[in-house]
């Protein structure tokens, strides 16, 4: 489990309802600081005084009378809470643990599959599929927060890559892994070799058995094992059947993938779909069937859907008062146009 935090900050009044207070506030500052209407000189006109110069205090009349209500409005603020707040969001997800096994034996290199517009070996399209599968591309949405190992096998197993969160580093192993070639003389003729007789054979049962082995001890609630393969297992210690019963011991479920057609009469059997399909029933999970690129690409994608992280988002906020922000300066202003005008800038009558 992982913890990734995302923060950010807001403002707010914790009570906007003393703002109500501005209405009576105001309506009071009016009526002290407004002068009364009483009449002290009689004039017989008044443009004398319209022609008489502007000097500096009559320019700040208009600022000095706007003092108090200003002063008002921020103590008035001050008592409506302003808040700055610090928000912090905690987000919890669980990833999945998930090992990959990839049958890379001697019938992955038929080029019966298509991948833009050009036919390639079945592993070739298996590679770049699962890439995107795992790192993610349109199609895809990637798994970032799942650990991934990766098994290939044919007739041996090789635990290529244990659980990671490195997954470029996982697609560069992934790149450099090939479907044994077959060795020819000078002549370009095959000649028979013990070593890619066995490289060639299928040992499904130890390749979950190793994959089972990467899982069993991983802290995630979740345990995934996705096996591909176009074979028939042949070889190894260990029957897929035997494999999975271990798988569901520790609570690991099992996708099987079965890779090209399932025979002609002139191919009888392709691949053992139902050791594949009893396999992932046995622990609980799916068996599909993958005849060419498109189908293994919706596979993969129903897979990615239905193994999905889990994600809990917890928000906290730190607020911290500003209200001697605005209260403090809503005091000098209001004493401030008090002693303004009541002295200096005092107005007769």
């Amino acid at each position: 489990m992982t913890t990734l935090f995302a923060a950010g900050a807001s403002f707010r009044f914790q009570t906007p309802s003393a703002f109500l207070l501005l209405i009576p506030a105001l309506w009071l500052a009016l009526r002290i600081l407004s002068p009364r209407r009483r009449e002290a000189f009689l004039f017989s006109s008044l443009t004398v005084f319209g022609s008489l110069p502007q000097t500096w205090a009559t320019r700040l009349f208009p600022v000095v009378r706007a003092l108090v209500p200003a002063g008002l409005i921020l103590a008035v603020a001050a008592l409506a809470r302003p808040q700055w707040g610090e928000q912090e969001n905690s987000v919890e997800n669980e990833g999945i643990a998930m090992a990959i096994c990839l049958d890379r034996s001697g019938s992955m290199r038929n080029d019966d599959f298509v991948l833009n517009g050009k036919r390639v070996e079945r592993f070739d399209a298996v590679k770049k599929i699962f890439n995107d599968f795992v790192l993610g591309d349109g199609k895809f949405s990637g798994r970032p927060n799942d650990k991934i190992a990766l098994v290939v096998f044919g007739g041996y197993v090789d635990a290529l890559c244990p659980l990671t969160l490195d997954h470029e580093a996982l697609a560069e192993m992934l790149r450099t892994v090939h479907v044994p070639n077959p060795p020819v003389n000078r002549y370009g003729q095959m000649v028979p070799d013990q070593l890619f007789q066995e490289e060639s054979a299928t040992a499904i049962g130890d390749a979950l058995a190793a994959a089972v082995g990467r899982l069993k001890d991983a802290d995630a609630k979740s345990k995934v094992i996705i096996l591909l393969s176009d074979g028939v297992q042949n070889v190894g210690a260990v029957t897929a059947e035997e494999a999975a019963e271990l798988a569901a011991e520790f609570g690991i479920r099992i996708y099987t993938i079965g890779i090209g057609t399932r025979g002609t009469p002139f191919e009888p059997l392709a691949f053992d779909d139902e050791t594949l399909r009893k396999t992932a029933e046995i622990t609980g999970g799916e068996y599909y069937s993958a005849e060419d690129t498109e189908t293994l690409d919706r596979v993969c994608r129903q897979i990615d859907k239905l193994e999905k992280s889990r994600y809990e988002e917890r928000v906290y906020t730190l607020y911290r008062e500003l209200y001697s922000w605005f209260l403090f300066p809503g005091v000098v202003l209001i004493l401030l146009g008090i002693v303004l005008r009541t002295t200096r800038f005092r107005s007769l009558p």
